[in-house]
């Protein structure tokens, strides 16, 4: 009788045991997202909590849930998001609506694409818009859009990508500094300049091309660029480095190596001034 006794203790030991695993999740957690979506970065899980591993960079195609809302509740939407989210405007909007969803995107927990291309009203990206917006990780502008302002996307530490469309002609100054995410860029070839800092301390920019609709780039444009390799002008001739703000009195420089012209920039003409004639 005894026998039977322990084999029967022994078996509840071993379901008990076995219970007490399963509920602390069968392992540890290693931060990949599997366990509950608490650890959100723009590379990791995006479900909130859906199981599994997301590694790749966060690009337009990192698999963020998509909802589209009308500017208007766009703000209120964003502050309400569970999970890393795509979020596509309609309507028309207005630059204190965009204030408004930066706010938003701040103040929230979660990484945002936010996708203008479908909405109305915009001329131009304000200066300062999205300053220091660190959750922004996707932006892309509608067709409307002719000018990007000073500092708008400065510290965006997390925009990993833009689609700037071929209406812009403007990039302003210190439009895209430090953002430390971004590693590639497409310039439209509708753009006419860039401005002082444009893309300074961007660290993890490889390469940019510049297209020959640009004459101008100002002082420091690519200052700070530690992996930038790579610039390549589409239009070579013409061009001259110059320390006079006003793009006059330069020396012709050779543009033609693409290896040469990101080290120019980065080193030995940091705070010239580049212009086409």
């Amino acid at each position: 009788m005894k026998k039977y006794l322990y084999a029967t203790l022994i078996l509840c030991a071993a379901i008990f045991i076995s219970s007490c695993s399963m509920a602390s999740g069968g392992g540890s957690d290693s931060g990949s997202g599997s366990g509950g979506g608490t650890s959100q970065t723009p590379s990791g899980d995006n479900s909130g909590g859906s199981g599994g591993s997301q590694t790749g960079s966060n690009t337009w195609a990192n698999n963020y849930p998509s909802t589209t809302v009308a500017a208007a509740d766009a703000a209120q939407t964003i502050a309400a998001l569970t999970n890393n989210s795509t979020v596509v405007l309609t309507g028309s909007v207005n630059s204190s609506q965009l204030t408004a969803i930066k706010n938003a995107i701040n103040l929230g927990s979660r990484y945002v694409n936010l996708d203008l291309s479908q909405t109305i009203g915009l001329t131009s990206i304000d200066n300062n818009a999205f300053f220091n917006c660190s959750k922004l990780s996707g932006i892309a502008f509608p067709s409307s859009v002719t000018s990007i302002g000073g500092h708008a996307f400065s510290n965006c530490v997390y925009l990993t990508q833009i689609s700037i469309p071929t209406s812009v002609t403007s990039i302003g100054d210190y439009a895209f500094s430090s953002c430390m995410s971004l590693t590639q860029i497409s310039i439209p070839s509708s753009v006419t300049s860039i401005g002082n800092g444009a893309f300074a301390d961007c660290i993890d920019l490889t390469q940019i091309s510049i297209p020959s609709s640009v004459t101008s780039i100002g002082n420091g444009a690519f200052d700070g660029c530690q992996r930038l390799t790579s610039i390549t002008f589409e239009d070579t001739p013409g061009w001259h480095t110059t320390t006079n703000s006003s793009y006059s009195d330069g020396t012709p420089i050779n543009v033609t190596d693409p290896a040469d012209n990101a080290a120019n920039f980065k080193t030995t003409y940091i705070v010239y001034y580049w212009y086409k004639l």
